[in-house]
């Protein structure tokens, strides 16, 4: 098995910053008119609390869902979190190493699994849950795309190794239980929620250079949403939304280390300075038209965003592959800026959607958005909280866990913020895409979080 290792540039082993603890002054807490009394938490990676390219206990307890309870017990919540947590140890994790001097993330191969499970299909990771479905508070599942929300049997391990399996879904369920996500959700009964979907769909499209699992549809991503929401919010046929919740956007792709951490065109320089070949050119495969495939492919030359996927890291060089307009990368070894653009303008529309959802009469003020594409747009340039400074660079920047996509306890602390600022703006009947329920809740501080993972 070929070992895949995270080059993370610039990073010293020992950047992390220990800050005093700072004093908050808290604000008069209040719930507005929220029922708090059972909140629930459905999405994806983050949402479960996926950190450093697996999940364990240690990594729930710190998801954003679990920090939002801590607060919302303020007001009648239940003080007991119900996650699915692990009885024992959890799933394989990254680690932080040096080779030669150089850091590297090591143990990355089951993360690479798991973004690649749509081309592939995942056995069943036999650590069941086995706790009650009716009282569980936090239905994050990794790698759960919104194409599959109502798919059945896709936590059946009757299923395990087919592309319909989700083995962080099977956990959650019974044996042999053929629900769909879509299901088990409407039988949650919140009487408050959070939910965040897209992240899945967007990490496998990256990871696979945009070979596997196709990004949704526009309409498809619309009428998904909606119909979580409408049974979220117990929303009657042509009625009006009758349970409040928050529902997040999607940060901007450029946001993500994942992102830029293997440039090919940095990757290219640095070949070129360790050959002593100037010329040296990386070729890559690109569509001629993205919506028509079948128009065939042109060879060119690396441009400026072009990445490595796990794939290309591994191949890149060997036999010279990659080093000639005869034998370049192909799709799924790189993710070009066609592609790239592909992506950033669906992710795009993806938050005008949901914009549009909450302004509809049928959600406006019971459904808000917490945006996260504002979020990490500030963190891009760096901000300040009580002296830790916090910003989007791979692993050192506090954010961003090592597996360059999911969060560490800090960027999930940031996140919990994020929501509780979103929940405590003033309710604006006439313009609900800027709404909020008026409450009044503690924001936590994000520095008595670990800064870098468990």
């Amino acid at each position: 098995m070929k070992r895949f290792l995270y080059l993370i540039p610039g990073l010293a082993l020992s950047v992390l910053t220990v800050s005093c603890q700072p004093n908050i002054e808290e604000p008069t807490a209040s719930a507005a008119d929220l029922n708090l009394s059972r909140y629930v938490a459905f999405g994806d990676y983050a949402t479960a609390g996926f950190m450093n390219g697996g999940l364990s206990r240690e990594s729930q307890q710190t998801a954003y869902p679990a920090i939002l309870a801590k607060q919302f017990a303020l007001f009648g919540a239940n003080t007991t979190f119900e996650q699915p947590y692990f009885s024992g140890e959890g799933t394989p994790m990254m680690s932080l190493a040096s080779e030669n001097g150089v850091p590297v993330i090591r143990n990355a191969e089951e993360f690479v699994k798991l973004t690649l499970a749509d081309c592939a299909g995942l056995p069943s990771l036999n650590k069941p849950y086995g706790g009650d479905l009716t009282t569980l508070q936090n239905f994050g599942v990794p790698a759960i795309k919104i194409k599959q929300l109502k798919t059945p049997g896709l936590g059946n391990s009757g299923n395990q190794n087919t592309t319909g399996f989700n083995p962080y879904f099977e956990r959650i369920l019974p044996t042999g239980d053929n629900r769909s996500y879509l299901e088990v959700a409407s039988a949650s009964n919140p009487t408050f929620f959070t939910t965040w979907f897209g992240m899945s769909d967007v990490i496998t499209y990256i990871m696979s250079g945009g070979t596997c699992g196709t990004l949704p549809e526009e309409a498809e991503f619309t009428t998904e949403m909606n119909t979580l929401l409408d049974n979220l919010t117990k929303r009657q046929p042509n009625g009006k939304a009758e349970r409040k919740g928050v529902i997040l956007n999607l940060p901007s792709y450029d946001d993500f280390p994942i992102a830029y951490v293997t440039d090919l065109v940095k990757v290219q320089a640095d070949l070129r300075t360790q050959t002593g070949n100037s010329n040296l050119t990386i070729w890559v495969k690109v569509l001629k038209n993205m919506n028509v495939p079948s128009q065939g492919e042109d060879t060119v030359a690396v441009v400026s965003k072009d990445i490595l996927t796990p794939k290309g890291k591994a191949t890149l060089g060997v036999q010279a592959h990659g080093f000639s307009k005869q034998d370049p990368l192909h799709s799924d070894e790189v993710l070009n800026y066609k592609e790239i653009q592909h992506l950033s303008a669906r992710m795009n529309r993806y938050n005008v959607k949901i914009t549009d959802i909450v302004k509809n009469p049928a959600y406006a003020n019971q459904v808000i958005v917490a945006d996260m594409k504002q979020l990490f747009g500030t963190l891009r340039n760096g901000v300040i909280y009580n002296g830790v400074k916090y910003d989007l660079a791979p692993v050192k920047g506090g954010v961003f866990s090592l597996d360059n996509f999911t969060l560490t306890p800090r960027g999930q602390a940031i996140v919990a913020n994020k929501i509780i600022q979103a929940m405590n703006q003033e309710v604006l009947p006439k313009i609900p895409q800027f709404s909020g329920f008026g409450t009044k809740i503690p924001e936590v501080n994000v520095n008595d979080y670990q800064p870098m993972g468990l």
